[in-house]
């Protein structure tokens, strides 16, 4: 097997080298050696012509290449005059449409997710080969950059997966202890609320029917949506705002608090309803204002 390397960028580093971990420490070194590092994270390649298409990982905005398989040679295609400051790659997605002669593509980030959050957000763009210039397909959403990106080229529908959720790798700490314990006191709660209706409607019954049920439901309802939406977004504007610190505290109680009030309505409450199954309901069309059992 023979394997061969191909230079994307010929660049003549100024100084002495340094660690990775000075070049960490110090931000304006960090800056320039990202400017000058190229790294490839997507490919497409197009064998009429014998081209490669090279999505690649720069800030300073030279993230689309071009192979030439027949010269062995790179260009760069030229997308820095309209990269815009958070534009640092291609991540996971570049298609070739043949039949308009286009590459579609998703831009990420390295900026920091804070910053990221208070930005117009991420593009969807469109190549043109022929004429090799750019365009502007679309934005998902405000503070989002395109984590991947699939394209359909018979329907012409571009999908990107984006970080519109601001989703991130969480660490299973105290403080996501702490959400799941307030997310069960919150389910509980709300099960305790409706269960307690149930019984005063239940009145001398010794048993629930549906209608009992229903009725309970329907009348502790507003409470349960107005305590849920109003803690949902405090916890929104918490996830946004709040900085990366508190993103895993805010994530799990958001998705405790839409998992634990529909538990609490959807699932718990006609789980009493299983005395049906051992003969101990009510007959069909008895209701809560029926004798009690003796």
């Amino acid at each position: 097997m023979k394997v061969e390397y191909f230079i994307i960028k010929d660049i003549k580093l100024d100084g002495t080298a340094v660690s990775d971990e000075e070049i960490a420490a110090n931000k304006a070194l960090r800056e320039e050696v990202r400017k000058k590092r190229y790294s490839i994270t997507s490919v497409c390649a197009d064998e009429r012509t014998h081209r490669v298409y090279c999505g690649c990982t720069n800030t300073g905005g030279d993230i689309l290449y071009e192979f030439d398989a027949k010269t062995n040679k790179m260009r760069c295609l030229n997308f820095q005059p309209v990269c815009e400051p958070h534009d640092a790659k291609i991540h996971r997605g570049l298609w070739l449409d043949r039949e308009r002669n286009s590459l579609f593509f998703g831009l990420a980030t390295l900026t920091s997710l804070t910053k990221v959050a208070l930005g117009p957000g991420a593009r969807l763009m469109r190549y043109d080969i022929a004429t090799e210039t750019f365009e502007e397909l679309g934005r998902p959403s405000p503070g989002s950059y395109i984590q991947a990106t699939s394209y359909d080229a018979k329907r012409r529908l571009m999908t990107g997966i984006g970080q519109a959720l601001m989703l991130q790798d969480f660490r299973f700490d105290l403080t996501l202890v702490a959400a799941l314990l307030t997310t069960i006191g919150y389910s509980l709660n709300d099960t305790i609320v409706i269960f307690d209706r149930i019984r005063e409607n239940r009145g001398r019954l010794q048993y629930v029917t549906p209608k009992i049920l229903d009725d309970s439901i329907n009348q502790t309802m507003g409470r349960t949506l107005l305590t849920g939406l109003t803690t949902m977004l405090a916890l929104i504007i918490m996830y946004v705002f709040g900085g990366e610190g508190i993103h895993g505290f805010c994530f799990a109680m958001i998705v405790g608090m839409a998992v634990g009030t529909y538990s609490s309505v959807a699932i718990a409450s006609p789980f009493l309803l299983i005395h049906r199954l051992k003969g101990r309901l009510a007959p069909a069309g008895q209701g809560a204002g029926g004798p009690a059992r003796t």
